[in-house]
């Protein structure tokens, strides 16, 4: 029931943003154009900050905490409307604590921080932007996602005390967007852009002296990945 609600209301906020950006769109189509905007063949560098945030309640065995990085990402116009998108960034670390599952099971207190994960999440994009000739132009996109994890630590933690250590598989899954450019002059854009991915992982707990499993679970992330960026076209 609470994730329904979860998923509602991120619904609920999506066409909100959605009915704006396609609103604020018809005010930069009649505005005067102070930008030569974008054509078919331009490629377009983007720079800047990224938030990858897990969903609420991700886990039944672990939540997951979430990481601000440096971003990149390129599109190339394949016509005036249509972009083919590449988003690449640094490597996200991500902290897991434990839920009032593991406190059941094992008296560990939930919150508990049990290990640790870093992955990249490289997505391939097809967008649509609104109003290529305007200089504010709103776009939304489709893509898939890659999600590889690595680098999955227990040190210092409940888990590695207990002989344990994560295994997180990779993962794709489909990747949905929403963003916009504004040109601030004849060379810099500013763009802002939210995704939600599809990241659904099996994750297992395995001993470390021997390698057995010692439990199979679902790590359901699902982030909302939010962008601040700078960019230029060339």
């Amino acid at each position: 029931m609470v994730m329904r609600k979860i998923m509602k209301a991120e619904n609920v906020l999506l066409a909100f943003v959605v009915a704006f950006l396609l609103g604020f769109q018809a005010v930069a189509i009649a505005q005067e154009q102070t930008s030569s905007g974008i054509q078919s063949g331009d490629w377009i560098v983007r720079a800047g900050m990224v938030n990858v945030d897990p969903q609420s309640n991700n886990g039944d065995i672990v939540t997951v905490s979430d990481d601000t990085r440096l971003s990149i990402n390129f599109t190339y116009m394949v016509t005036d409307n249509i972009g083919l998108d590449v988003l690449g960034a640094l490597p996200f670390e991500h902290d897991l604590y434990t839920t009032p599952t593991v406190e059941t099971a094992l008296g560990i207190p939930t919150g508990t921080w049990a290990a640790s994960t870093e992955h990249l999440p490289p997505t391939v994009s097809a967008i649509y932007h609104f109003s290529p000739g305007s200089n504010f132009r709103p776009y939304v996109g489709v893509g898939l996602n890659y999600t590889k994890f690595f680098h999955e630590s227990t040190k210092g933690g409940v888990l590695g005390d207990l002989g344990l250590k994560p295994k997180i598989d990779s993962t794709t899954g489909l990747s949905f967007q929403i963003g916009f450019d504004f040109d601030v002059s004849d060379t810099l854009i500013l763009n802002v852009d939210y995704r939600k991915i599809d990241i659904e992982p099996d994750a297992e707990l395995f001993t470390e002296s021997t390698g057995v499993t010692f439990l199979a679970f679902d790590a359901p992330l699902n982030p909302s990945v939010f962008m601040v960026q700078l960019a230029m076209k060339f």
